[in-house]
């Protein structure tokens, strides 16, 4: 499993088009949203811009299995564009040291080594980006169970929460530079180790 990260300027086709399908896969498929852009097997929306970052993990096969997409609250974001009420305790961010997460994905029935696996790449990934471009915060919009099964180390909600859809979810922020779990920590960031040797930043530099 490797970890690639780019843009919509660095991107391959093939890169874009994995990252659209995994997400058509989860989003519609698995959680059964409706009401989506979606065309061929695909999902996109209006966040989908140059400012975007994608880290998205793929298999021997090239073929994406799991992903997150970041982007500056400098720019136009999910959280203060939709559900702007779920913050309830300070100002929406609205600065370059505070991103938005969205379309965490990790295949459905991929098993419980390979999620573990391309959860710590995620993390790790979402970390190593924040130094590069000192990000301070990682924003969501997340339900409850989703968040003490992902990061329950590190979240601090931003208000009461609210119904949207199916979940129950809440606004919040993450301290970017400790995503990952203490208890994986000195495992995942080992230069050794085939976690850390399998993330390519080859387009994260030229990231905008």
């Amino acid at each position: 499993m490797k970890t690639e990260i780019f843009t919509q300027f660095t991107a391959t086709p093939q890169q874009l088009e994995q990252q659209y399908r995994l997400r058509y896969r989860f989003c519609i498929e698995h959680l059964g949203w409706e009401g989506r852009n979606c065309v061929d097997g695909m999902e996109y929306d209006e966040y989908d811009t140059p400012s975007t970052i994608y880290i998205v993990c793929f298999d021997d096969e090239n073929i994406a299995r799991g992903m997150m997409r970041i982007a500056p609250c400098s720019q136009p974001y999910m959280l203060k564009d939709h559900w702007p009420e779920l913050v309830h305790n300070e100002a929406l961010p609205d600065d370059d040291s505070r991103w938005e997460i969205t379309r965490f994905c990790i295949e459905k029935n991929i098993g419980a080594a390979k999620f573990s696996h391309i959860f710590k790449q995620l993390m790790l990934s979402s970390e190593m980006i924040a130094k590069m471009k000192n990000i301070e915060e990682y924003w969501w919009v997340a339900s409850k169970d989703n968040l003490t099964r992902i990061i329950r180390h590190n979240h601090v909600f931003a208000g009461p929460g609210m119904q949207i859809g199916d979940e129950f979810c809440y606004a919040g922020k993450s301290y970017a530079h400790n995503m990952l779990a203490p208890k994986h920590r000195n495992f995942a960031t080992n230069q050794d180790n085939e976690i850390y040797n399998n993330i390519e930043f080859k387009a994260a530099g030229e990231a905008a």
